[in-house]
């Protein structure tokens, strides 16, 4: 039922009363699916990484987006770091 849920649509499966039923709006993943047709990869990377500088803009720490190296990042105590790595230098792998 799980699968069906993600292709079907207009299904909606009750997760506490296991019941499932046809409903006249599209569920969230028909949302999600449209959209994401509509933004690019590189359109959806970089309004991320605005909105990520932006939230985590100098307030509490000194903001590092993309070290490339240790040598980015003040050896000085006075004012904490947070290094943001980038999306293009994350490797994400499942075990």
């Amino acid at each position: 039922m799980e699968r069906l849920s993600t292709v079907a649509w207009y299904l909606e499966n009750d997760s506490i009363t296991s019941v499932a039923r046809f409903k006249e709006e599209p569920s969230i993943n028909k949302i999600i699916s449209e959209e994401k047709q509509q933004i690019g990869k590189t359109e959806a990377k970089d309004e991320l990484r605005k909105r990520r500088d932006t939230i985590f803009a100098e307030r509490l720490f000194k903001l590092i987006s993309a070290p490339e190296s240790p040598g980015d990042v003040d050896d000085v105590a006075d004012n904490i770091a947070l290094c943001l790595i980038d999306f293009n230098e994350a490797t994400i792998s499942t075990k």
